[in-house]
């Protein structure tokens, strides 16, 4: 029973035993997968965590999702340049170029400004862009593709192989400017063989207004895509059809021109499977396409948790962001760790909070329920059966944003009420604005497999990059030591022979009384201790020099 094993000496035991075994896979990592849950912040792994335990009979916290099996974990700083609160576009770009840029640019330098048309149309080098990851894979011999709920064309995949001075000029640019849109420049990707695979939604941004998309008539991409050999589907059926041909299409484009009216794909929610493959399907599909090579980059998006959490829609976006984690865990099932790094992070928060001292058990979606302290808390129901209410005679619920369009006084808040809306119930909000807004605060970072170590302690949001590219790149390393080609090492100190850790504590003692002979050498010759060697640039600098020059 999980409800009694919550909070049990074996439950830590078991961790505990986890970790001691964990061992760093140093190989290098032909496969790199990057799945990024779209606004994910704690709190909505929270939620996503009781929503998914409540609906398999446990009262939901001490549920283990996909996430929570990662060993190797870190704490990501999302701010970027020119903001305390970030959005998708600067985030996405410090994913994807290795430096943070100002809000609402796709990997364009923040000297650009937003809205300052670039020259990309001839696909030569500019002072004011970054070079997109799928560029950078492809030059290392790595096949790509991009894989998303949302459009193909929203800020994060275009982050994958795209220029953009904004990140709204999905499928037209202001007249004049010589710079493409970013629909085009996915094409253009494609063909010349940069990005393999592309899947999700975002049809409208393809084809021209006569075919319902939203390009000026006779700009037809989809048209183009055909024309250059490029293996294109447009609905269930034929994603499904990908079955008997994957083994032979070199390059895909999966849209469902039925979904959403071809914007974003349907929430998970109001998913009609008939019509629109799951994010966990698209995933297999993409890894099974791209598994023909010996080496891929795959982004994954999450796109629309993100846009359940504008809505204030807190059950909404646990399901969308439970349905991001049933893709990392197909993947997690499909590849071999050995040799392929798996990463899940979120790009931003939400202004997500949770509070009111409720009891096990209240929905996380709902009220919240004041603790049943006469419960056995290893059986029966932990919560009373009245809901919290606040000195103003509201209902409290279990989850409140800090923003959003509904304030907690503007509505009854009955357990009848958000039974009847389901996960169209909006919950309560601090304060009163046109949609929810993003929080700056820090997100969390998972990692699996080959490089996996790299992803722990606190760090910059663009270091997620350079650790990518040093996964795809980690030398081999000679001898047959624990660091060889494929080996695997354990964590330190858990099962160092007495040997070597006496060698360890020698070598340790010499270099001490080495470094001292140094400091003593130093004063005598200069009368200071300054240091012996010029400080390392570090990114930051360049970070710095950014903001100087803006």
């Amino acid at each position: 029973n999980a409800n009694m094993h919550a909070g049990s000496r074996q439950q830590a035991e078991d961790q505990l035993a986890q970790r001691l075994a964990l061992r760093y896979q140093l190989s290098q990592a032909k496969n790199v997968l990057l799945f990024i849950s779209d606004g994910m912040g704690l709190g909505t792994q929270y939620a996503t965590r009781i929503w998914q335990g409540q609906l398999n009979g446990t009262f939901g916290e001490e549920y283990q999702t996909t996430l929570d099996s990662a060993m190797h974990v870190g704490i990501t700083k999302t701010y970027t340049l020119n903001a305390q609160t970030p959005d998708s576009a600067a985030t996405a770009t410090a994913f994807m170029s290795g430096r943070k840029t100002i809000n609402g640019v796709i990997n364009t330098l923040p000297t650009l400004g937003r809205g300052k048309c670039i020259d990309n149309s001839t696909h030569q080098p500019s002072h004011h862009a970054m070079t997109p990851f799928v560029e950078l894979a492809h030059s290392l011999g790595f096949h790509s593709g991009v894989v998303t709920t949302a459009r193909l064309t929203h800020a994060t995949p275009a982050s994958a192989y795209a220029v953009s001075a904004d990140r709204d000029w999905e499928y037209a640019v202001p007249e004049g400017c010589p710079q493409k849109d970013i629909g085009s420049q996915l094409l253009a990707a494609m063909e010349a063989g940069r990005l393999d695979v592309a899947m999700g939604g975002g049809w409208q941004s393809f084809v021209p207004a006569s075919a319902g998309g939203m390009r000026a008539e006779g700009d037809d991409l989809v048209a183009e895509m055909r024309a250059a050999g490029i293996t294109v589907t447009a609905s269930r059926e034929e994603f499904d059809a990908l079955d008997q041909t994957v083994a032979t299409a070199t390059r895909l484009f999966c849209g469902f021109a039925d979904s959403n009216s071809g914007s974003h794909l349907s929430f998970e929610s109001e998913r009609n499977a008939s019509t629109t493959p799951s994010l966990a399907e698209m995933t297999v599909s993409a890894i099974r396409s791209l598994s023909q090579h010996e080496r891929f980059f795959l982004q994954v998006e999450g796109g629309r948790v993100d846009h359940a959490l504008h809505q204030n829609q807190l059950r909404r976006a646990a399901i969308e962001n439970a349905a991001f984690e049933q893709a990392v865990q197909a993947a997690l099932e499909l590849v071999d760790l050995s040799s392929t790094l798996v990463i899940a992070t979120a790009d931003h928060s939400h202004g997500l909070m949770f509070s009111g001292y409720c009891g096990r058990g209240s929905p996380v979606g709902g009220l919240c329920h004041e603790i049943n302290s006469s419960a056995s808390p290893v059986g029966g129901n932990l919560h009373a059966a009245e809901p919290l209410v606040d000195l103003d005679g509201h209902n409290v619920t279990v989850g409140t944003f800090a923003t959003g369009s509904v304030l907690r006084d503007a509505q009854d808040r009955s357990a009848e009420l958000i039974e009847a809306e389901g996960v169209a119930f909006l919950s309560p909000s601090v304060f009163r604005t046109p949609s929810e807004f993003h929080s700056g605060e820090d997100v969390i970072t998972y990692a699996w497999g080959a490089q996996a170590h790299l992803f722990a302690g606190t760090f910059e949001q663009h270091y997620i990059h350079h650790a990518m590219l040093h996964a795809m790149k980690a030398a081999a390393h000679s001898g047959d030591g624990p660091c060889s080609p494929g080996s695997e090492a354990a964590l330190p100190g858990l099962s160092a022979s007495a040997g070597a850790l006496a060698a360890a504590a020698i070598g340790g003692l010499l270099l001490g009384v080495v470094g001292a002979l140094l400091v003593v050498w130093r004063r005598r010759t200069y009368g200071t201790t300054r240091e012996l060697m010029p400080r390392p640039r570090l990114e930051l600098d360049d970070v710095a020099a950014d903001l100087r020059a803006l």
